[in-house]
């Protein structure tokens, strides 16, 4: 055998190794996502068990704003930071939907839920006063959910003096 033909076989060798190199990589690569999609997933769980256990706890006064009552100012203050931890989690929601992180049917059964959430007054009024703290794609896709504003006459009259913390 010449060097010519070992010089072949080498490139040949190498070529090979390249290409298997190359699909072992696109397996791990594909094996990583799969695992951070599910690592987003349990955070995103995170958030909502997060949302449930405070509104739990506070379940006496998210039962007094869904009747549209009047709250005294230091339970419109608990709602909004509520609200506040709601539309943040809904943030990021938009955030890892637009990175593709999640697929389509459970964007659609997040935005149900957001939208059903925002039929409450109280939800949009503290919408209205806060929504600039939040980017505009989130403003973006959260604005056309809000109902028709919502009836002034209808609408809770105790507002905190700390709207806009």
């Amino acid at each position: 055998m010449n060097w010519d033909a070992l010089g072949a076989i080498a490139e040949l060798m190498g070529a090979v190794g390249v290409v298997v190199t190359l699909m072992y990589l696109s397996i791990q690569i594909r094996n990583s996502a799969n695992v951070d999609r599910a690592h987003i997933r349990a955070n995103l769980t995170e958030g909502s068990q997060e949302l449930v256990r405070l509104t739990i706890e506070h379940s006496d006064l998210i039962i007094k704003a869904n009747t549209n009552s009047v709250l005294t100012p230091e339970e419109r203050f608990q709602l909004l930071q509520i609200h506040r931890f709601a539309f943040r989690s809904y943030e990021n929601y938009t955030y890892q939907f637009r990175l593709g992180l999640f697929d389509e049917s459970e964007w659609r059964g997040l935005l149900n839920a957001i939208t059903a959430a925002f039929s409450n007054a109280y939800v949009q009024e503290d919408w209205r006063a806060i929504r600039t703290q939040f980017s505009e794609a989130t403003q973006a896709i959260i604005d056309p959910l809000i109902p028709v504003m919502i009836d002034e006459a209808k609408a809770p009259t105790a507002m905190p003096a700390t709207r806009n913390e």
